[in-house]
């Protein structure tokens, strides 16, 4: 079934001239931030928190159980958005274990972090 819109090509990726065959890269030439400034350790990269936010993101759409320490590990992270997000993998996934690490989310000084900690407080306080 075709959709209304059609699908857009994303004008930042492209072929890599350097490694062909290796499919598409994000392009560094443009006016958004690079991948290659976070993997230099730039723009909240390696050691800091977009690395650990864009993890725990994949983790809504895979999950597995060897998961739950790091997700509950991920709950006391520096980073307000890494803590925010396993908030929402804790309540889509229903993770029973991480409700003492969601009870402190509760507290946290970030409203979004907060916010987020009250889906799985109640989704796990249900069940």
């Amino acid at each position: 079934m075709r959709t209304a819109w059609p699908r857009q090509r994303d004008p930042r990726l492209h072929r890599d001239p350097q490694r062909p065959g290796r499919g598409r890269r994000l392009s560094t030439s443009n006016r958004w931030p690079s991948a290659e400034n976070v993997l230099e350790g730039r723009d909240g990269g390696i050691d800091v928190y977009w690395p650990r936010v864009w993890a725990a993101r994949g983790l809504l759409h895979v999950w597995d159980d060897v998961a739950t320490d790091a997700i509950i590990t991920a709950t006391t992270h520096a980073a307000w958005r890494v803590r925010e997000m396993s908030a929402k993998v804790i309540a889509r996934h229903h993770v029973g274990s991480a409700i003492d690490a969601v009870v402190i989310l509760l507290d946290d000084e970030n409203a979004r972090v907060r916010a987020s900690a009250a889906r799985p407080f109640r989704t796990i306080a249900e069940s």
